[in-house]
């Protein structure tokens, strides 16, 4: 498999938040975003619940293919993404994979059970 750039993969659209430091961004929004991370969209952009449908959607595309060819995926991609792929795993609950630390430059390893329809991580 050639290397491909999935946009899919790209880190959560944080709207109007992009590129402002953290203590720029009003508290009232931050916390409401720490109330509902899955289902608020921090900056009018991307809740966690849209991140995680455009990320099963790359999933669902490119694991057949692997699956067919027994290839694995490397996936280079953002902290967001990881927590989302942590959570739907079942390794982590929804709201303690959207606070989870993802270390950057860190290696997350997910096998997926076509069987059981999962996602499961390998390592870490």
């Amino acid at each position: 498999m050639a290397p491909v750039v999935a946009g899919e993969l790209a880190e959560m659209d944080f709207g109007r938040w992009e590129g402002l430091a953290w203590e720029s961004v009003p508290r009232e929004e931050l916390d409401r975003w720490a109330q509902d991370p899955w289902g608020y969209a921090p900056g009018g952009g991307e809740s966690a619940a849209v991140l995680e449908a455009r990320w099963r959607g790359w999933l669902e595309e490119v694991e057949p293919a692997a699956s067919a060819q027994s290839q694995p995926v490397l996936a280079v991609t953002h902290a967001g993404i990881i927590r989302v792929a942590l959570a739907h795993a079942g390794l982590r609950h929804r709201l303690d994979a959207a606070r989870a630390a993802i270390e950057f430059g860190s290696v997350h390893e997910f096998g997926f059970s076509r069987s059981a329809g999962e996602l499961q991580r390998a390592a870490s």
